[in-house]
This record gives structure tokens, sequence and C-alpha cells, in this order.
């Protein structure tokens, strides 16, 4: 592959972009220096075709390009179900026959530029020296087609790159609006809708129980403010009004969470909040509702992100009991949390990061220096463990590349096929797949957004234990509920326009 210093320095847009971060890394034979606090780790299985995927298994440090700190148990699930999948794959007649996919696994570390280097380690030329200090230069990674990242912010570093050197990427989550311009990110596809869409399903639940004055919340990044900008568009087009905005950032801490919900309080008849949050910020904005005894006050409604991981809200149940949320339709794929949930450290040991999601999960010593894991318990067995319905969305983004690889493999006649793979021919072709995947059929509009739609679901506290509800399904393709219908379970149940959600719903009176 051609230096990746020089194609940096002969694309005009790639230069009035990325010039002054790329650079630096690189050395003059187009290798990437070592980079201080990033790991070289990776998860690397070979087949003929082979899959780069990119994602967060490690959380943010803003001091570090990489933190110590693993994240929860839902990341390993999802890559594992990358694996699965390829295996799965491989094993098959009918797709991809007399062809092997392999991966390489990068992570990105919860961190922008941290996805920013990753991307680069797939356009590098191969390594062939060591630079001059001793230190090796970063691994290069071949591959097709990248899979990641899984958040927007990481998602629109690697676009900007991958949109230069001509690689495929494909994400199954990121749902950045700023995403939807294809002459920048012209190599970019994902298998989730555009944000724009589930903000106008978040303002067709407000219109629909007339709650016409909110307050929005959003985060700090292209995922919130490009979701609050068309929330707050849509709601004006309707003659709402929005009470406050409050812009959550990364560096926030108790405190300012504190005096977020002060600030939601400063105006009492706006008991209405929607959420264009990351998750996380959605657990400290609740815990602070908490700490402050206001849990009745106010009406919850969130984007995807808010309602994809319920249990880590545990033991605050009766806070986000009502929490109302539009989300990607995702649900545990049986299959793999059959397979996942006996995994154990023997059979997960291909996996350089299987270790320490065991030793955090089971508070246990890898080093033997207090208690020893025990490599033959099943991870199934511990406490975090739940069916992560995410996975299904990894799964789909490895089979929408597998049915893709496959229609390029027809017209293959090169001895590698491999050689086989001119990366706007896949594009293309991509965007053209449709199939029945976990739990939707997968296909994408011209460009590159999933067709899809969106579950509304209700958290409730049943039997105390917090579950989602499904309450109603908001069709992308005709930009309306194909249902939004009452339910019937146990708890507060409050009425409106024929509509029932349950939970905390102070906006209604009780019926």
């Amino acid at each position: 592959m051609e230096s990746a210093r020089a194609i940096v320095t002969q694309h005009g847009l790639c230069v009035h972009c990325l010039l002054g971060l790329i650079l630096p890394l690189l050395s003059q034979a187009g290798e990437i220096l070592p980079v201080q606090g990033l790991p070289n780790t990776t998860f690397s299985i070979s087949g003929d075709l082979n899959i780069g995927v990119v994602m967060s298994l490690h959380s943010y440090d803003k001091r570090s390009l990489c933190g110590d700190v693993i994240r929860e148990l839902g990341a390993l699930q999802r890559l594992e179900s990358i694996v699965f999948a390829v295996e799965e794959i491989n094993n098959r007649s009918d797709l991809l026959p007399n062809v092997t996919l392999g991966f390489t696994v990068l992570d990105d570390c919860y961190n922008d530029l941290t996805a920013l280097v990753r991307a680069l380690q797939f356009v590098q030329k191969s390594n062939e020296t060591d630079v001059s200090d001793g230190q090796s230069s970063l691994p290069a990674v071949s591959a097709v087609a990248v899979v990641g990242a899984e958040g927007s912010p990481r998602t629109l570093q690697m676009a900007d790159v991958f949109s230069v050197f001509r690689v495929p990427l494909l994400s199954y989550a990121s749902s950045s609006s700023q995403l939807d311009d294809k002459i920048k990110f012209s190599y970019f596809s994902r298998i989730v809708p555009s944000d724009n869409m589930q903000a106008r399903a978040i303002v067709d639940i407000l219109l629909a129980f007339n709650w016409t004055y909110v307050s929005i919340l959003y985060a700090d990044g292209s995922y919130g403010t490009e979701g609050f900008r068309a929330i707050q568009d849509h709601l004006e087009r309707n003659g709402y009004c929005v009470a406050i905005t409050h812009m959550l950032k990364n560096t926030f801490q108790e405190r300012q969470y504190n005096e977020t919900i002060h600030k939601l309080l400063s105006k009492p008849q706006a008991r209405v909040v929607v959420l264009f949050t990351t998750q996380a910020q959605a657990l400290e904005l609740f815990s602070a509702v908490n700490r402050m005894g206001v849990h009745d006050k106010f009406t919850w409604v969130g984007g995807d992100s808010i309602g994809m991981n319920p249990h880590i809200f545990a033991g605050l149940e009766h806070i986000v009991n009502g929490v109302i949320s539009v989300n990607f339709i995702s649900a545990p794929v049986e299959r793999f949390e059959d397979h996942f949930s006996n995994m154990t450290l023997k059979t997960g040991s291909r996996n350089p990061w299987f270790g320490e999601f065991f030793a955090d999960i089971f508070n246990c010593s890898l080093n033997g220096s207090f208690k020893a894991c025990n490599d033959t318990v099943k991870i199934g067995t511990s406490r975090e463990y739940k069916p992560e319905s995410t996975a299904s969305q990894s799964m789909n983004a490895i089979y929408a590349l597998a049915h893709a690889l496959d229609e390029v493999m027809k017209n293959c006649s090169q001895p590698a096929v491999a050689d086989c793979v001119e990366p706007s021919v896949l594009r293309d072709t991509l965007r053209k797949v449709s199939f029945q995947g976990e739990g939707l059929a997968i296909s994408f509009d011209n460009h590159g957004n999933g067709q899809t739609s969106y579950d509304v679901r209700n958290m409730v506290v049943e039997n105390e234990v917090l579950v989602q509800n499904m309450v109603g399904n908001w069709d992308t393709a005709t930009g309306n509920f194909s249902y939004f219908n009452k339910v019937s379970i146990n708890g507060n149940c409050f009425y409106f326009n024929k509509v029932s959600i349950y939970g905390n719903l102070p906006y209604f009176n009780k019926v």
C-alpha cells in the first residue's frame, strides 16, 4: 500500500482537516511512530478476507490515550458476538463458500484521538523496520473493510481518514447526523438510521402526549449537539416551547450534575425532559436526582443510548421507573448468549482482553496478587452477566459485510481473493445488500444509512426488577408510528390521547 504520509500530503481534502494531527505520528517510511500510553494489543485471526474492527473496550481517561479501566461486560459481549458471527459464517456453505473470513480487533479506548490513530493502522504500509529509538511502530493492519466505531465522535475521526484512503467503514451504532454528509464521508455506511430520524421519533412522542413545554439536556460532541438541534428544530416547527437547554460535558462532576437538576427545577412547569446524552451521563444525572430526592418531579424521554443497557441503572430503579426511550431494534441473540455465558478463562484465552473483563466482574486476580481467578468458572455465573441486546447489532454488521463480499466474490477469478475486492465496488455492493438479520430486516438507503424502525420502550419496575416494555414502533420509511398503543402492566398508569405509559409520569393526573 502507498505510504500513509505520501497519500496524506497528496490529497487536498485531507490536508485541510487532518495534516496537523496525522503527520507528527508518521515516520518517513509511512509507519506510525510509537505513541506514549497507547497499547499495541490486537486480537487477530487470519482469513482469506480480513475485516478490521475498532471497538471501545477500555474507558475514557482524559490524561491518557487509553485508560486502565475496562468497560462494562456488554463491551466484551459485543466483541465476542463479532467473533461468533465470523466463525458462524465460516461454517456455512451458502455464504462465502470456500472463502474464510478473518478479523483484527483494535481498542479505541473510548477516545477520539485514539480512534484516529487506529484508523491510521489500517492505511499505513506494512511494518518492515523498527524506528530509531528501538521501539516498534504501531502494527499495520490489512483489511478489506472496517467495522466501527461504537460512538459517533470516534467514528467521525475514522470516517474522515477512510474516505480519503478509500476504505469501506461500517458502523453498527454511530447515528450522528454529521455522518449524513456522504461527500465528506463517502466510504461510510451504517446499519442504523441517522439521528435526524431518532429526533423526529422523539418529537412525535411529545406530540402524541401534547407535551408542549419541555427541557432538553444533551451531550457535548456530535451525537448530542446534532440531536439537540434536530429536536429543537422539529419542536419549533410545531410551535412547541423549550424551557431549558443544557449541555452535559464529559468533565462534569457531581457538583455540575446537581446544578443541572437545580436548573431544571427552576422551571417547574417544564416537567418533561428530553435526554440526548450518553448512558454514562444519564446515570450521573439520575444519581443526582436520587441525591436530591426529586424523583417525582420529572418525566424523562431519551434516545437510544438511554435504553441500551438498563441494568446499568441498578439501585436507581425508583428514579428511572417510567423513562421512555427510542431505541434501535435489538434483542439478545439466544444462540450467542448460550455460547458466551458458558465461556471461561480457558475458552476465552485467545481474546487478549477477556481476562481483564473476567477479573473485573469476578473481582479476582490474574497474576495471583490477591484471590486468584478460577479458569473453569463460566462467565454466565457472574451477577454482572445479563444478555446483551446490542450484540445483535454488531453481528448484523458482520453479516452485512459477509453478504456484500459474497456478491463481490461471484465475479472473482484471482488466486488471492482479496485482490478482487475493489473498495468502491464493495462499498456500493454493501449499500445494495438486504437480508434478514438478528431481530429485523437489514437494508440501506442510497446514502448508506440503515433502513429500519425504532422501538419505543417504557422502563418500569416489575417484581422489583427493572424491565423495558415495548409501547410503540416508529418506522423510518414512513416517518410515522406503525403503532403506539396502550400496554397492560403493573404500575402507575397515566392516560393521554388513548395512549398509556407507565411509571413516574408526574405531568398527568393518575387515572
